[in-house]
């Protein structure tokens, strides 16, 4: 099947698939690469935006900061709060299975489970 698409296309799990979402700025010319909403459940998108009494936060990271000041807005947009990470490659820490990737916390929660990283 993966060789009808083509030759430069690969199969592989959900955490090469991860992988290669980081490897993807060293494919792309532009690199202004920004990973959110990678941790939070599409039906959760619908159903979480604007919770309250408090939002859900949406990690995010990125190398580029006006590719990232975008991505917040559009979180925010979204009815989420954005918490940057840093770095694209530091984003690994919300891949799903990851303490950061639950989906379910505020804004301070991730803040502190941030710190807690480190």
């Amino acid at each position: 099947m993966v060789a009808q698409i083509g030759p430069h296309a690969h199969a592989g799990t959900p955490r090469q698939a991860a992988a290669f979402g980081i490897a993807t700025s060293q494919y792309l010319h532009n690199r202004r690469i920004v990973r959110a909403f990678n941790c939070i459940a599409a039906a959760s998108l619908a159903s979480d935006a604007d919770r309250r009494p408090e939002r859900i936060a949406i990690p995010i990271g990125g190398d580029d900061p006006e590719a990232l000041r975008v991505a917040q807005q559009l979180v925010r947009e979204a009815g989420f709060d954005p918490v940057v990470v840093g770095s694209l490659a530091r984003t690994r820490e919300f891949d799903l299975g990851q303490p950061l990737a639950t989906g379910a916390l505020t804004a301070a929660q991730l803040r502190e489970r941030l710190a807690q990283s480190h």
